[in-house]
């Protein structure tokens, strides 16, 4: 099998070029933590925040982006379902982080909001059809309602009954939270940084790859290392109280929370690899030819 840390490439012998990097992600805590980088390590780049995982998928695939971060699902998607041999994912980020949060009260209170059908979408409809029967899950009306800021957005307007949230936006005021998506599905992979294997062949990217992955570490460690400031840039960050900030911190440094390394975990790969081939049917290659 492939290994599964990350790349280090041995392109120390020449110094990235000052383009700025061009990331596509979500809005969930991956904002906070390219903030963090920006600045902390001067991370050179422009981040833009996607609607949902379609637009992601295409910011890859169409490289308009040159690392893009979305769930481990979207790279099996990507690479199993749509075949794209050139995805690699290369570090991780987080272990999903989700919480399912709303009201579910069938029949009447069954609008459950995704993003598309990939993605935690997967993970969620696993969960549902741990908890509830046959018929009730039958009941279900899946509606696809963006990314998580927009999905919480949704489900604060009422619009949706239900949805998987991750912090600061599980843990904003009034929002219920129903289940911990880690009680049930235990350690998963959730948000991975993406690259196009062909964007590597230039020994500039290589260098500019490095570095990133090196900053991405450093403000990792520094969330870990240093609560008091971070709780401190989550309440200037999201607007948020010193409670709420201190609860989205320490959810952070959970078993769920961020990868605290810059090497894949095998067993969270594989709890989503699982939830992919239960959902999709399709077998999972002994070779792990998307991570590099």
């Amino acid at each position: 099998m492939k290994r599964t840390s990350s790349i280090i490439y041995d392109s120390d012998k020449i110094t990235p070029s000052n383009l700025p990097l061009q990331i596509s992600a979500f809005k969930d805590i991956s904002a906070f933590i390219f903030h963090e980088a920006q600045q902390r390590y001067n991370l050179n780049a422009n981040i833009h925040y996607v609607q949902n995982d379609n637009e992601a998928h295409n910011d890859l695939m169409n490289k308009t982006a040159e690392i893009v971060f979305m769930s481990y699902d979207d790279t099996l998607s990507i690479a199993l379902q749509d075949k794209c041999s050139d995805i690699a994912a290369v570090i991780p980020v987080h272990f999903g982080i989700l919480d399912l949060c709303g009201s579910i009260n069938l029949p009447t209170q069954n609008i459950i909001g995704i993003d598309t059908d990939s993605g935690y979408a997967r993970a969620l409809r696993y969960y549902l059809t741990q908890t509830y029967t046959t018929s009730e899950y039958a009941e279900f009306i899946f509606t696809k309602a963006g990314a998580t800021n927009l999905r919480y957005t949704a489900l604060s307007n009422g619009a949706l009954n239900a949805t998987l949230l991750s912090p600061p936006f599980s843990y904003e005021p009034g929002t219920a939270v129903m289940e911990r998506m880690y009680n049930t599905i235990g350690l998963y992979q959730g948000i991975v940084a993406n690259i196009n294997k062909s964007w590597l062949t230039n020994l500039d990217n290589q260098s500019r790859l490095n570095n990133f992955v090196e900053i991405f570490t450093q403000t990792i460690q520094f969330i870990a290392n240093y609560p008091n400031e971070t709780v401190s840039d989550l309440q200037n960050f999201y607007n948020l109280s010193l409670a709420t900030a201190t609860n989205v911190y320490n959810r952070l440094l959970q078993p769920d929370g961020l990868s605290m390394k810059p090497t894949f975990n095998l067993a969270a790969l594989t709890k989503a690899e699982f939830l992919f081939n239960w959902s999709t049917g399709i077998a999972i290659p002994t070779n792990r030819t998307w991570i590099v």
